[in-house]
């Protein structure tokens, strides 16, 4: 489990949790300066809907989870809309999770994360493909 005083830390910037056992990540309100998160190989299913608090949060990289179209314990999808419309992400990578391209495409609130990874593309900043097999590290 990620102790709680970690997802206390309101002045965190990058949090990395590579390569752990996680069913589950606490409430991430207070990660209100967070920029980049790193949750690859957690065996996560779903992403917390307080997510969503880390309004700053420009990359996440969720490689080699279990996280599918839908969540395990709540009606909803696993990745929260609030990930993809309340935050800056403009980089995530689901490589190696258990969903298609097209289903991560048709999760509410892909179509703002698609404008802001746009924009920042047309800003010359790092961006990469927008609409072909590499949207989301998936095929």
């Amino acid at each position: 489990d990620v102790p709680l005083a970690v997802v206390q830390l309101s002045s965190l910037r990058v949090l990395t949790l590579n390569d752990n056992a996680l069913d589950a990540i606490p409430d991430m309100d207070q990660l209100v300066a967070l920029v980049e998160l790193y949750l690859d190989d957690c065996r996560l299913s779903e992403l917390p809907l307080s997510i969503s608090s880390c309004t700053r949060l420009k990359l996440v990289s969720l490689r080699r989870n279990r996280l599918g179209p839908r969540a395990v314990t709540r009606d909803d999808q696993s990745i929260p809309e609030g990930l993809f419309t309340a935050t800056a992400v403009d980089r995530i990578n689901l490589e190696g999770n258990p969903l298609s391209q097209a289903q991560a495409s048709d999760m509410a609130g892909v179509e703002a994360f698609l404008s802001r990874r746009l924009r920042t593309k047309e800003k010359g900043m790092q961006g990469g493909a927008i609409l072909d097999h590499s949207l989301f590290g998936l095929t």
